[in-house]
């Protein structure tokens, strides 16, 4: 993965859901195991708006909506952190907690974490983990999935009719 490209979480199951016990009583998520979630998801929208007529062949609305889900995981969080060394796909480990990338990703911002402390991945790599927010530890609260996702919507738009038959 390079530095700018996109990456579909839902199949490198970040969160760790297909997690599975091997025979010396380690967890691992198997490579390739795919997110124990759907990404086609049904929303239920509800919205409020306005339209004036501005003359004969213009108009202007206005709305406002929200949709909810049905899923937890519109955002790919939801549940607890597992243990890193759970990763056998490297991509996986690296797209399971962004929380201490020193750049926030939206709004483009530096983080600055209180405290950051330092864990070894299995293949002796090490991965720090902003100890503020429980980031990286295994059981830690990664999402609240008691409550589902939903988004909200605006729009603002010009309706110009060409004419009408009688």
């Amino acid at each position: 993965v390079r530095a700018g490209d996109w990456v579909s979480l839902q199949p490198l199951d970040t969160e760790g859901s297909q997690a599975v016990l091997s025979d010396n009583g380690q967890w691992f998520v198997p490579k390739g195991a795919g997110g124990g979630y759907n990404r086609l998801q049904i929303g239920l929208p509800l919205s409020l708006g306005l339209v004036t007529h501005l003359n004969k062949n213009l108009s202007a609305g206005l709305e406002f909506g929200i949709h909810f889900t049905f899923t937890d995981y519109l955002d790919d969080v939801s549940g607890q952190y597992v243990d890193l060394s759970a990763f056998e796909d490297p991509v996986a480990r690296l797209f399971s907690d962004r929380a201490v990338e020193p750049m926030a990703v939206v709004r483009g911002e530096e983080r600055f974490p209180q405290s950051v402390g330092a864990i070894e991945g299995p293949n002796g790599e090490t991965y720090f983990v902003n100890s503020d927010v429980g980031s990286g530890v295994t059981g830690s609260i990664r999402g609240n999935p008691e409550v589902n996702d939903h988004y909200f919507v605006t729009q603002i738009r010009v309706i110009y009719s060409l004419g009408f038959r009688k």
